[in-house]
């Protein structure tokens, strides 16, 4: 088995475009410790669908303080491990809450992200995964989560135009964006072995990659 070469990989991207699914996958590919997100834990994120404005800021509370502390011990990687891998970054908190929250819920927001941030590490490399929108909406609807049936094309709008805001003055972690509209990851699928070989080579920046289909 071929190592990572990376002791922290963070995936992230907006709904839908199959994090947690290639957060496994890769996971057992490189031996890795995976971390998933405990949205479906979130007490205030079905009324926040049905109602943005008067749950948003709890909403975004809750969800900061659950990767808070599922992150705050990254660094202490299973020795049995080679690396950890996460289906999002710390910065979700701030792409979201730049979206739903209004000015002075921003405010007490970042000011409590700020008393947070030294205490959580940094990805050696972040995975942003995009797709197409009917594709994400599609997987939305098939998913049959009730409260995000009221998830539109302009709110997955905002919030990829957010995305893309962030990661384009990211500097001090190497950025690797893959539109993944067409490509099949599975056990051993030629997409999962191709981004497997793809991730293995270093770079700085934002890389964009996509494997060459024949």
């Amino acid at each position: 088995m071929i190592k990572a070469n990376y002791s922290y990989i963070a995936i992230d991207g907006i709904i839908g475009t199959g994090k947690t699914h290639l957060t496994k996958l890769l996971s057992e590919k490189l031996n890795a410790n995976p971390i998933f997100e405990d949205f479906d834990k979130n007490p205030f994120l079905e009324q926040f669908y049905s109602n943005p404005k008067q749950f948003a800021l709890s909403t975004q509370l809750f969800f900061l303080l659950s990767r808070y502390q599922q992150l705050a011990n990254v660094s202490q990687t299973d020795l049995f491990h080679s690396c950890t891998i996460s289906d999002y970054d710390f910065s979700k908190n701030t792409i979201f809450a730049s979206v739903t929250l209004n000015e002075q819920e921003m405010s007490l927001y970042f000011n409590i992200v700020n008393l947070m941030k030294d205490n959580i590490l940094e990805p050696d490399l972040i995975l942003l995964l995009q797709a197409d929108m009917g594709l994400l909406l599609s997987r939305i609807k098939n998913r049959g989560i009730s409260y995000e049936k009221g998830i539109t094309d302009e709110y997955l709008r905002l919030l990829n135009d957010a995305y893309n805001k962030h990661y384009f003055h990211v500097t001090e972690t190497p950025v690797m964006v893959i539109n993944v509209t067409n490509l099949e990851f599975s056990k051993n699928s030629p997409d999962l072995l191709w981004l497997h070989d793809e991730i293995r080579k270093p770079f700085q920046g934002i890389k964009y990659v996509n494997p060459i289909k024949n």
